[in-house]
């Protein structure tokens, strides 16, 4: 399951496409692996979104600053958390990428929620998530 907050009930991953799906051909990369990456697709003329984890409560799997970018091909550089959350960032940066809005996106699980997921706690993540226009 993965919890956006705000949401009464989890988003089941069936919902989700499947983290294989969308690291097919990808890597994690560090940040300058992941501007190379845009700069690539955005001077072959690729719409790209880009989503950045601007804060974390208790604990989470990546830091604030980390990058995920997306193109409108569904190509995927980077890493801003891993699971269902990712596969979440992933269909909000394309929809960024359709729709221009930007928008800054919560995950969350509590401690009992995580524990009854055989996770060791639980913790939130901040991410926005922004087409690039430049």
């Amino acid at each position: 399951m993965c919890y956006r907050a705000g949401r009464q009930t989890p988003r089941p991953r069936s919902e989700l496409p499947s983290r294989g799906a969308i690291r097919a051909g990808a890597k994690h990369s560090p940040m300058l692996d992941v501007l190379d990456t845009v700069e690539r697709w955005r001077s072959g003329g690729q719409r790209v979104a880009l989503a950045t984890v601007v804060g974390v409560e208790k604990s989470a799997p990546r830091d604030a600053g980390a990058t995920m970018a997306v193109n409108e091909r569904g190509e995927v550089a980077g890493s801003v958390s891993g699971g269902c959350v990712e596969a979440a960032v992933y269909e909000e940066a394309q929809d960024a990428i359709a729709g221009g809005r930007a928008r800054l996106v919560t995950y969350g699980i509590s401690d009992a929620q995580a524990i009854e997921h055989g996770l060791t706690c639980g913790g939130t993540i901040h991410v926005f998530v922004e087409r690039l226009d430049w």
